[in-house]
């Protein structure tokens, strides 16, 4: 079933315009993770949870200043397979906003975390979080003249790191 949900999980999240990545090993996540953040300029990276702090970010290329950042690397709480969406939960305004102010958000997301869908989410929580931010690809609109314009309203590259189940 758990494999059933993140091959779902990635083939919507990539028909959202999403770029996923499934490595097989904490190293392989590292190394892979290394190359796209050799490949962007300045990178916020909260440190909240044992995973951010794992990861490693040249002094000259990390930032605290998210107005600044190129890209953010965040921990994802929850995914959805359905949609291919994932969803962030935050109670802090830097959390809350890594991952709409970069250009490019880099989500870490545990593949035991993928739900089937919102309802099947939403009655996982024993205590509703205080804030929930669903993102089903790159920020997109086309109210302009019908002109579709992505990063709008949020990043305009979405990277999904599915890592194995935490040790």
């Amino acid at each position: 079933m758990r494999e059933d949900l993140v091959k779902s999980f990635v083939k919507n999240a990539s028909a959202a315009g999403v770029r996923c990545f499934e490595p097989d090993s904490i190293e392989e996540f590292h190394a892979l993770l290394q190359e796209i953040i050799d490949a962007e300029k300045l990178i916020f990276c909260s440190g909240l949870t044992p995973l951010e702090q794992s990861v490693a970010i040249p002094s000259g290329k990390q930032t605290h200043d998210l107005t600044e950042a190129s890209a953010a690397v965040e921990e994802v709480k929850w995914g959805i397979a359905e949609s291919g969406t994932i969803v962030c939960g935050g109670s802090t305004r830097k959390h809350l906003q890594a991952s709409l102010l970069p250009e490019h958000h880099i989500a870490l997301l545990f593949a035991n975390n993928i739900h089937e869908n919102f309802l099947s989410l939403v009655k996982a929580f024993t205590i509703l979080p205080r804030n929930l931010t669903l993102i089903t690809g790159p920020s997109r609109t086309a109210d302009i003249e019908k002109t579709l314009v992505l990063g709008m309203h949020g990043p305009r590259r979405v990277t999904v790191f599915l890592l194995p189940d935490p040790p």
